[in-house]
Order: structure tokens, then C-alpha cells, then sequence
């Protein structure tokens, strides 16, 4: 990875509640709930490198699937389109969060890649 990189904590939560309310006119419900973080975080690194409009993830810790349906590097892929893809992005997960544990790793792991490449931007 290049000298400028963000590293970003994305922690654990546990739902003390959650209720599904009554459905919006985008067709997706709203819900109600009650949270709180964990000490529990998987680990992003985000920088620039590698081909522009390019995403190279690298994983480290349990196998979360295929790279493209990896949230964290979709993400980082809609940053790109939205700033006409000038740059690559090197994107390094450290998995610490168990995977469909209910503990939201993965939406964690997008908003810290949103977060990071869009600092990048």
C-alpha cells in the first residue's frame, strides 16, 4: 500500500431490539431499534493504487465469499463511479467480526470503505 492510507475500525453491534415497522412507499420497511457497539472490529485499510476504476481487495481471516459480492469492495466501487474512476483503490480487510453472525461486520466493513475512499477522493 502507498504512504497515504486510512485505517478505519469497523465495529461489532448487537441488537438489544429490532422492529419492523410498517412498510414505505420505496417498498422497504422502516425499522426500530435499539444497539450498541462492541469492542469486537474488523480492521479496513484503504489507498490508492492499482489501475484506475480498479478495486484489489485483499482478505485476511475467515473467507467471506467471492471479492465481487464482498460489501466493503462494492463500496469502495461506488466511490469510484462517483468520482469518474481517476484512481484505483488497494482495500485490505482484516476479519475479526464471525461472518452472518448478526453482528453487521459486513455493513460495518462498507461504511468504513465509504468512508476511507471517499477521503481518498
Amino acid at each position: 500500500m502507498t504512504a497515504r492510507a486510512f485505517r478505519i475500525a469497523a465495529h461489532a453491534k448487537v441488537n438489544l431490539f429490532l422492529r419492523v415497522l410498517a412498510k414505505e412507499h420505496d417498498g422497504f420497511h422502516a425499522v426500530e431499534t435499539l444497539l450498541c457497539l462492541v469492542d469486537l472490529a474488523d480492521e479496513i485499510v484503504v489507498a490508492r493504487g492499482g489501475a484506475p476504476g480498479t478495486v484489489a481487495l485483499e482478505e485476511e481471516g475467515p473467507d467471506t465469499g467471492p471479492a465481487n459480492e464482498n460489501l466493503a469492495a462494492r463500496a469502495a466501487n461506488m466511490v469510484l463511479a462517483a468520482t469518474g474512476n481517476r484512481f484505483g483503490i488497494e482495500l485490505r480487510l482484516t476479519k475479526r467480526i464471525p461472518v452472518a453472525a448478526g453482528l453487521g461486520g459486513g455493513s460495518s466493513d462498507a461504511a468504513a470503505a465509504l468512508l476511507a475512499a471517499n477521503a481518498l477522493a
